[in-house]
């Protein structure tokens, strides 16, 4: 029978004896090791190698730094979240960072149970009553982040959509640029291809939008 090793970080020691007591009488799943911080997370993954990490986010220490760093000691060792931490940023950090199951400890243990098992599979698990929540966020982060991505626009790129802006066809653009027509063509279809839009109207109303929030969303991304 296949044995899966867990290990278990989290700031309160009778939370990890709750955790390893549970887990423990649950066949075919053996504790191996256990920690109280972030830093913990690191030496488990690298000194025991788990198949399942069970952490909480509130821990002393960077944690989602340390999740990142866990595949990279341990390619086998999956993460799984458990917290009683609210809001979904924490959830979203921790899924951005690498972590393949989020479940909250005020859950039924069951629910704990399932994440193990889908974790260990490869799949990711996120508490059924925070999913969507989750699902939300993370769909609109990452349209945050293609935005920043995005906006990438040369000088050349603003000054052209400056012109556009003021409604003037190609050649008056080429004429106030001193640059060939073909020049002009070629910068607005790139544009226009690189705001993924039907035309110039759509591409010069998407770069307006993105150069407004590209400083905001870069410095949101960074954090």
């Amino acid at each position: 029978m296949k044995v899966v090793d867990i290990a278990v970080v989290d700031g309160h020691p009778l939370m990890i004896e709750a955790v390893s007591a549970l887990v423990g009488r649950t066949p075919g799943v053996k504790i191996v090791d256990t920690g109280t911080n972030a830093n913990d997370v690191i030496c488990i993954a690298s000194r025991s190698r788990p198949r399942v990490l069970i952490t909480d986010v509130d821990l002393p220490g960077s944690i989602f730094s340390a999740i990142k760093i866990v595949p990279l000691l341990s390619p086998e060792t999956k993460v799984l979240i458990f917290t009683a931490a609210s809001g979904v940023a924490p959830a979203v950090r921790a899924l951005n960072a690498g972590a393949m199951g989020y479940v909250f400890k005020f859950n039924a243990t069951a629910d704990l149970l399932s994440a193990i098992v889908a974790v260990d599979q490869g799949q990711t698990y996120i508490t059924k009553a925070f999913s969507d929540q989750a699902a939300i966020y993370l769909k609109n982060e990452t349209l945050r982040r293609r935005a920043a991505e995005a906006v990438t626009l040369t000088m050349r790129d603003e000054q052209i959509i400056r012109l556009l802006v003021r409604d003037q066809s190609n050649e008056e653009i080429s004429d106030a640029l001193r640059i060939c027509k073909t020049d002009v063509e070629h910068h607005v279809a790139r544009l226009t291809q690189r705001m993924h839009a039907r035309n110039r109207l759509e591409a010069l109303i998407s770069a307006c939008h993105l150069k407004k929030t590209a400083n905001r969303v870069k410095a949101w991304t960074i954090n």
